[in-house]
């Protein structure tokens, strides 16, 4: 198609009458949020930084984005688990 001819094609369509253009209003259920998820701060909080082998931090990250949890709750959660197993969770 040359260039005259693309033109031609591209007027002739502005001179079609419009199309009427239809809109409807649907209700939408509650969809899951997208973005991150809410902060849960339930006592004052302290920074701690820890390595990890590459493949348990690259599952954690998987897993985080799964449940739309935080890396911070996960780590809480399962800290909190394991000395609660051995005995030596002083703080509830």
């Amino acid at each position: 198609m040359t260039p005259e001819e693309k033109k031609a094609r591209m007027f002739g369509k502005l001179n079609e009458p419009s199309k009427p253009i239809i809109t409807q209003v649907v209700r939408v259920e509650e969809q899951k949020k997208v973005g991150r998820p809410e902060k849960t701060k339930t006592e004052p909080t302290e920074h701690f930084n820890i390595y990890l082998p590459e493949g348990l931090a690259s599952d954690l990250r998987v897993h985080k984005a799964k449940t739309r949890a935080t890396i911070q709750d996960i780590v809480t959660n399962a800290v909190t688990e394991y000395l609660e197993k051995s005995g030596a969770l002083t703080v509830k």
